[in-house]
């Protein structure tokens, strides 16, 4: 079954000399999930040691309940390989359901 959603993925407490690295990762990550047309992945609002990547608009994804405990994990390994100190949150929502 497929479901719309989006979604938030803030990675916190990132070393400055690590953002650049961890952007590029997370954007292989995106790009890996062929979602890299519908996400954007960036030090939002310029704020020091936080980096999202987060979706431009609802996505189509296709067994979701399979699929997200793969992406999260995923997530949280690339930002421990580029800040191991960091925290990684995922915030879904779904569009369909408000």
């Amino acid at each position: 079954m497929s479901i719309n959603l989006e979604f938030v993925a803030t990675v916190e407490t990132v070393p400055q000399e690590a953002v650049v690295g961890l952007i590029t990762a997370l954007k292989g990550v995106m790009r890996e999930e062929s979602l890299t047309e519908d996400t954007v992945v960036d030090q939002t609002g310029k704020v020091p040691g936080r980096v999202q990547a987060y979706t431009t608009g609802p996505v189509i994804i296709s067994g979701f309940g399979r699929w997200h405990p793969t992406f999260e994990a995923r997530v949280k390994q690339v930002a421990g390989e580029h800040a191991p100190t960091a925290t990684v949150k995922i915030d879904w929502s779904f569009p369909d359901e408000e």
